[in-house]
């Protein structure tokens, strides 16, 4: 890769970090340097820390909710024992 990382850096005037890109994040497209890189669990894929919390936000969200459709699936059944369970796939 021969673009420059564009990550933000700087702590009071932020500009483009320039060091040479050696990925692209998976998600938005954006040339990352080795520094601003973050690796995922599948080998070869990394995302810039933007789109990596975004990502482990969306997860979180998904378990919560799940986790709020089996507590409600559980108290209708407490409800009514004899209705037939729904099928799981």
């Amino acid at each position: 890769m021969n673009e420059p990382c564009t990550i933000e850096a700087g702590l009071f005037k932020k500009k483009p970090c320039g060091l040479k890109s050696v990925t692209r994040c998976s998600t938005c497209e954006q040339p990352l340097c080795a520094t601003h890189a973050v690796a995922q669990k599948k080998a070869g894929v990394f995302m810039c820390k933007e789109c990596d919390d975004a990502a482990k936000r969306y997860d979180k969200d998904q378990a919560k909710r799940e986790k709020e459709k089996k507590e409600a699936d559980m108290m209708k059944s407490l409800a009514n024992p004899n209705a037939p369970k729904p099928k799981q796939s």
